[in-house]
């Protein structure tokens, strides 16, 4: 029959006897499959998957008994089986958030199970039973197993991937920087751009940038878009964005000081003195009007 690995077969065999006493003063002689009752046939044809046990006796025509004589016939022709399991459940796109372990286990009920053989991506071929994923990335990983006998699993193939950073968004005004008080003197407008992609500790792709959201001072989260700020005040927008295997960015703040309004006119002015005066020397002062950025001169 057909030899596999570590003496098993791998299907049917046939056994032949040829006892060589047979004409050389052979009374009798039989073998016992299995424990089974003792049989006299030329050959026989085992296929069940077992270990098997055949026991072979003979006497010879003065009585005497032959030692009984065990030998075994291990067959297997199944296939073992491959499985697995991940360390973390998958969010709802599918994906993985953080890095993950994939553990996988092999059974075999007759000649037990041998080794696995893994390959991530295109790598190399690996022995063994976990498989740790610490990088972002759209993963694929394949595995079979052998057992004692050499009989090879179904191949196993996963999709793995894997985004455990969140998505960065950037802000761009215009003007992009304010005057040298820290407030712009014009309308800002605002523009968005988001991605998510990892750079350390190798770069690679993400999931994708799902969505950009944005708050403007007390005004509700709604889905970001170009903006304009044209009123005087200390304005505050919020931001973040979320990709596709759900990360979520922490929402950033950026104030945004305008002011587009002139300053007023002094404040009670007066001049010292204030009646006539022999000497040329005067003195006014005044109260700076309120300014939202501040009076400078």
């Amino acid at each position: 029959g057909p030899l596999g690995q570590n003496g098993w077969y791998t299907g049917t065999v046939t056994v032949t006897f040829a006892p060589d006493e047979l004409l050389r003063g052979l009374q009798t002689w039989g073998w016992r499959p299995d424990g089974q009752p003792a049989r006299t046939a030329p050959s026989t044809v085992v296929a069940a998957d077992a270990l098997h046990t055949l026991v072979l006796a003979a006497e010879d025509r003065a009585g005497n008994l032959m030692q009984p004589t065990t030998g075994t016939l291990p067959i297997d022709s199944g296939h073992p089986t491959i499985s697995h399991t991940i360390s973390l459940a998958p969010s709802a796109s599918g994906g993985y958030t953080a890095p993950i372990t994939v553990t996988m286990g092999l059974t075999d009920p007759v000649s037990e199970p041998g080794a696995i053989t893994w390959r991530l991506d295109n790598g190399p071929q690996t022995t063994g039973s976990q498989v740790p994923l610490q990088q972002d990335g759209p993963h694929t990983l394949s595995a079979y197993g052998r057992d004692q006998a050499g009989n090879r699993s179904a191949t196993l193939s996963l999709s793995l991937p894997v985004d455990a950073h969140p998505p960065l968004t950037r802000l761009s005004l215009t003007p992009a920087t304010p005057g040298t008080s820290g407030f712009y003197s014009s309308t800002v407008a605002g523009a968005w751009s988001a991605r998510d992609a990892v750079t350390q500790p190798v770069p690679g792709p993400g999931s994708g940038v799902l969505a950009t959201r944005m708050k403007i001072d007390s005004g509700a989260w709604q889905a970001a878009a170009p903006f304009t700020l044209a009123t005087t005040g200390i304005h505050r927008v919020d931001y973040m964005s979320q990709d596709v295997a759900g990360n979520r960015e922490i929402a950033i703040t950026r104030v945004i000081s305008i002011d587009v309004t002139p300053p007023g006119a002094p404040i009670a002015p007066a001049i010292q003195p204030a009646a006539w005066s022999g000497v040329n020397l005067f003195t006014l002062s005044w109260q700076n009007p309120v300014d939202t950025s501040g009076i400078v001169g």
